[in-house]
């Protein structure tokens, strides 16, 4: 058992450090081996589909003809009201994908015939940037879009691909130079496809009926850069103003359209390296728990405030709690001032938004419990039992990918118990790899002291929280005695775990064990 102040804030830091090495050193990847699809949204409009709009009047689903109206009205400076429409979905843009649709133009207005526009296309949260800004150091990882453009020039029209940074700074600009027409009230088919294995993107415009191909055009990126990991909408958003920002210069113009058939398909390329999600476990004493307090208030217990905190974790002697007790999060700083595992919580957070990374979640559980109870019946959240093996199982499947868990301390008892769990159930293949950080894989000898005498548990020289009240509460926690030396440990080690001082207090330990204990027996 760690004491949980100044001296494991410094191990933990040790550790994170250990870790954060460990990451870089396996780049969180695997490769997915066949070749397979998923689509992630698909709707011929025959229903409303419930997409979110602030302007229910410009953007609508239209019974009548079962297909989403779109009005685009520019109207420069003031661009008011905010205009998005848009559907939520898992897409990893870093994955290939392909987005198809029908268009249909209803009609264009503008004064010189040049800025009538219509769009449609993948979205970042907020749906802000109309174009791409697939670079996404740029603003801090700002959210992008990738979109298909239509607009008019010169009474004909144009498809256009851009990459421009979110405020709207033009990072690269390729366009289409050849001109055509698009007919009103003609339906086309637009395809938008990413190829991560080549970097390449296609876009395809035809006539729906006759096949008949308007555009094709393959853009090919640098290796190194990647679509925004925070594309996640597909949609249509239209120079919103206040802290959206899309990039419509001062076009003036209104445009009317239909959208049918959209379908969003992921596909997992043969020989895509996909980055894994993480699960973080921590250590024994790392995750908070708490009851219910007075007049609906929460009344945490550890951290403890005081000694009667430490008092009402007590367990029965058959590991039965006798508070209802359950937890919510894991320690990331105590009482907000000694660092534990804060920083390495964002430093996980930065590498999700790098991309290097695709998820990851921090399960807290009831340290008082058993491994193999947390891992069985799962542990007790504020309104709910939470399971390690489903909450695997949706790191899993947010990304198509197996889940590394990164483990300290008494954390590595519990991946070695998740794991198997999910061997017993077949799962195993969600995890493709564990680190271990500072875990007592054999036991530990301070868990006996611990448990005998409250040994490193007294906080503040016992004004806080006192030895014999913790050895006390501690000596019914099932989830200490798997820290306790294993035979293993006694077996290969040369040092005994106790030794008695010759005194008249320990005689009755030295005439039973001799001067020391170092068998499993004893």
């Amino acid at each position: 058992m760690e004491m949980f102040y100044k001296r494991v804030i410094h191990t933990i830091h040790i550790a994170i450090a250990i870790a954060i090495t460990s990451f870089m050193s396996v780049y969180f990847t695997h490769t997915v081996f066949a070749v397979t699809t998923e689509v992630l949204y698909q709707s011929d409009f025959s229903t409303d589909p419930h997409w979110t709009t602030d302007q229910p009047d410009n953007f609508f689903w239209d019974a009548s003809r079962n297909a989403l109206f779109a009005r685009v009205s520019n109207t420069p400076p003031s661009y008011s009201p905010n205009r998005y429409f848009y559907y939520k979905t898992s897409l990893n843009p870093k994955l290939s994908y392909e987005l198809v649709a029908d268009i249909q133009i209803l009609s264009i207005q503008s004064p010189d015939l040049t800025n009538g526009i219509s769009s449609f296309g993948v979205y970042g949260d907020g749906m802000r940037s109309f174009f791409t800004s697939i670079l996404d150091t740029f603003n801090g990882g700002a959210v992008a879009t990738f979109s298909t453009r239509l607009m008019t020039l010169d009474g004909k029209s144009r498809y256009i691909f851009n990459e421009l940074s979110p405020d709207g700074t033009t990072i690269n600009l390729r366009q289409a130079t050849q001109q055509y027409p698009f007919s009103i009230g003609t339906w086309y088919t637009i395809t938008q496809r990413y190829d991560a294995l080549t970097h390449e993107y296609h876009y395809d415009i035809k006539e729906r009926e006759s096949g008949v191909s308007i555009f094709s055009n393959t853009i090919t990126v640098d290796s190194t850069v990647h679509p925004s990991p925070l594309l996640k909408n597909i949609g249509i958003g239209t120079h919103p103003e206040g802290a959206y920002g899309t990039n419509l210069w001062n076009r003036v113009g209104v445009s009317e359209y239909l959208i049918d058939n959209v379908t969003l398909t992921q596909i997992y390329d043969e020989t895509y390296t996909a980055p894994s999600s993480v699960l973080f476990l921590p250590g024994i004493q790392a995750s908070r728990l708490y009851k219910d307090g007075l007049l609906g208030s929460e009344d945490r217990l550890w951290e403890p405030n005081n000694n009667n905190d430490v008092s009402q974790l007590a367990m029965t002697t058959d590991g039965q709690s006798v508070e209802d007790i359950y937890t919510r999060d894991t320690v990331d700083a105590i009482f907000g001032i000694y660092d534990v595992y804060g920083s390495f919580q964002r430093y996980l957070d930065a590498e999700k938004t790098r991309g290097i990374i695709s998820d990851w979640k921090s399960f807290a559980y009831d340290w008082r419990h058993s491994v193999t109870e947390v891992v069985a019946n799962g542990t007790q959240y504020k309104s709910e039992q939470r399971r390690l093996i489903e909450t695997v199982e949706a790191l899993a499947k947010n990304n198509n990918s197996p889940v590394t868990i990164i483990a300290h301390s008494n954390g590595g008892l519990l991946a070695k118990a998740l794991v198997r769990a999910l061997e017993a159930e077949g799962k195993a293949h969600l995890i493709d790899r564990i680190i271990f950080v500072a875990t007592p894989q054999l036991g530990t000898p301070e868990a006996i002291g611990s448990v005998l005498h409250g040994y490193d548990q007294a906080k503040l020289g016992g004004w806080l929280v006192q030895a014999k009240t913790a050895r006390e509460v501690i000596r019914n926690f099932e989830g200490v005695y798997g820290l306790v030396p294993s035979e293993k440990y006694l077996a290969e080690s040369t040092d005994p775990v106790v030794s008695f001082d010759h005194a008249s207090s320990t005689d009755v330990f030295t005439i039973a064990y001799g001067t020391s204990i170092d068998s499993s027996d004893e």
